[in-house]
């Protein structure tokens, strides 16, 4: 009993240790991105547009998609998985994946129509037709990482509930 509690203890360590060292290894790439991009593009309205276009699409994921599925499908899914019932565990996540395609397939192709409706909300972005132009068509380039984003985050939810947690570690370093 105490031999299994000392492996587990261990692969425990050695599973946060990764995580760590992921995270750490994102955010080293995160601070290089950021320093290409302030060096190809530096302060100008082009930086300013991409920064928006890149802020809409992850602040909607994170209200929609990262409280929803941390609070409700991960724990139906895990308690699923810890009664050994991989049947609907599977219907489960099937269920989920399909509804996460078709609502930000819906949510995207809206954000896309309306994107200069919600680009003029913002301040100071309808003094300069060509800075709100360009936002507008950036963020609709961008408005497609709001399905994928919220697909990675679901594949990481099912992977840390079959406790792989290496490669949803590392996700943040495409996003």
């Amino acid at each position: 009993m105490v031999e299994i509690v000392r492996r587990r203890a261990s692969t425990l360590l050695t599973m946060a240790g990764l995580v760590m060292a992921f995270s750490f290894f994102s955010k080293i790439f995160g601070l290089v991105r950021e320093q290409v991009l302030a060096a190809y593009f530096g302060a100008t309205s082009a930086m300013d547009a991409y920064n928006i276009a890149f802020y809409l699409p992850n602040l909607i994921r994170m209200l929609l998609a990262e409280t929803t599925l941390s609070s409700a499908f991960i724990p139906v899914f895990s308690s699923y998985l810890a009664r050994k019932d991989r049947e609907n565990a599977s219907v489960v996540a099937n269920t989920v994946t399909n509804l996460v395609i078709v609502f930000f397939t819906g949510i995207t192709v809206l954000l896309y129509i309306f994107a200069p409706n919600i680009v003029s909300i913002l301040p100071g972005l309808g003094e300069s037709p060509y800075l709100f132009n360009l936002t507008v068509s950036m963020t609709r380039i961008m408005l497609p990482t709001l399905l994928f984003m919220s697909l990675t985050g679901l594949a990481g939810g099912l992977l840390n509930s079959y406790e792989s947690f290496g490669v949803p570690a590392l996700s943040p370093v495409v996003f």
